[in-house]
Parts: structure tokens; C-alpha cells; sequence
């Protein structure tokens, strides 16, 4: 199933609006690429979902999202859910063009030896790639991404909605026999 289906069928079912974005994570560059992407979709359509601080004087909006990896075979591989802020200065993009280590969330950051990572190998071996040599990020061609509306919520309310949002969203796409190779990681 393509990063758009899921999408379309996120919306559909679930009355939730996505949009996808490629995740070209290969160099620097594209990475950058990725991340300018991202925050433009985010900020044109989704700025209010945001929830305003002002921690120790310094004006931050903090937003949530879940997101759908998807691979180049059209395999999904993790739902999994993330946090960024942005304050006036663009922060996060700042951030994230810095360091590479996805001021953005999780959905940027290196997969390095986690569970994912290991099944992503592990799915590429068995169809005959060599497991050893092969880059994670290379495999990962998209994402869908779900703005999670937090405006007004404390912490631990809008924890509590971003993790039901990403159990739903795992659960309608198991419910579609959709392939999860991190089948529960939208359970913990």
C-alpha cells in the first residue's frame, strides 16, 4: 500500500487529516530537503495545532504528531508518535540543520540498532538484500504524517491524546491487514 492510500484511508476512516512526505534521509542534503518540506506542509495547514509556552522567557510552540513509515517496497514499518517546537526564530529547523539529530522528532532521527531498524534488515534479507551492507535510512521512502491538536492541553493531556491517536491509527491498519513490521510499537 502507497504512503497516499494509507493516508487517504487514515482520513477516511478515522476522520483525520494527513498529508505524506518524502523522506529522502540519504546525505545531509536531502535530509535538510526533508525537514524544510515537512515544516512548510506543517506550518501552512496545521499551525494552530500547536500549544503556546513561554518557558523561562523564551516563546515556544510545541506540536505533536504520529506518523506512518513507509518503505520503498510499499512495507510499513513503524507508527510511532513525536513531539518538535518551533519559537520565532525557526528553531527546530535550525536545530535540526545543526546537529542532523531531528529537531523535527523522531521521525528524523537516525534508526541506528533499535527494533525497527533490526526488523527493516531483517524484512530486506529475506527478500534477498544483503542485510549486513544495508543503509535503514535509504529504505525509508515516506511518511504520513497526522497533526495531533493539542492547542490548550498540559502535558500529559496531550501525551494521552497523541498516544490514542497512534494506537487508533495502528490498530485501523492492522484491522486492514496492512503489514506493520514493528507490528506493536503503536502500543507502548
Amino acid at each position: 500500500m502507497t504512503a497516499e492510500q494509507i493516508s487517504e484511508l487514515i482520513n477516511r476512516e478515522l476522520g483525520r487529516s494527513s498529508f505524506v512526505i518524502d523522506l529522502n534521509l540519504k546525505t545531509p542534503d536531502e535530509a535538510n530537503y526533508s525537514a524544510k518540506s515537512f515544516l512548510k506542509k506543517f506550518s501552512d495547514k496545521y499551525k494552530e495545532y500547536g500549544h503556546d509556552d513561554n518557558e523561562k522567557g523564551k516563546y515556544k510552540t510545541t506540536y505533536k504528531y504520529v506518523f506512518v513509515t513507509v518503505l520503498d517496497d510499499g512495507v510499513v514499518a513503524v507508527v510511532g508518535k513525536t513531539t518538535f517546537h518551533r519559537n520565532f526564530k525557526d528553531e527546530a529547523y535550525n536545530n535540526y540543520a545543526k546537529s542532523g539529530k531531528g529537531g523535527l522528532g523522531d521521525l528524523f532521527k537516525p534508526y541506528k540498532n533499535e527494533l525497527t531498524a533490526q526488523l527493516i534488515k531483517q524484512h530486506f534479507k529475506n527478500v534477498g538484500c544483503n542485510a549486513e551492507t544495508l543503509s535503514v535510512e535509504k529504505k525509508i521512502k515516506q511518511a504520513v504524517i497526522v497533526p495531533v491538536k493539542i492547542t490548550g492541553l498540559g502535558e500529559a493531556s496531550a501525551d494521552k491524546e497523541t498516544k490514542c491517536w497512534e494506537k487508533n491509527i495502528g490498530n485501523l491498519l492492522i484491522g486492514k491487514k496492512i503489514c506493520i513490521l514493528n507490528r506493536d510499537s503503536h502500543l507502548h
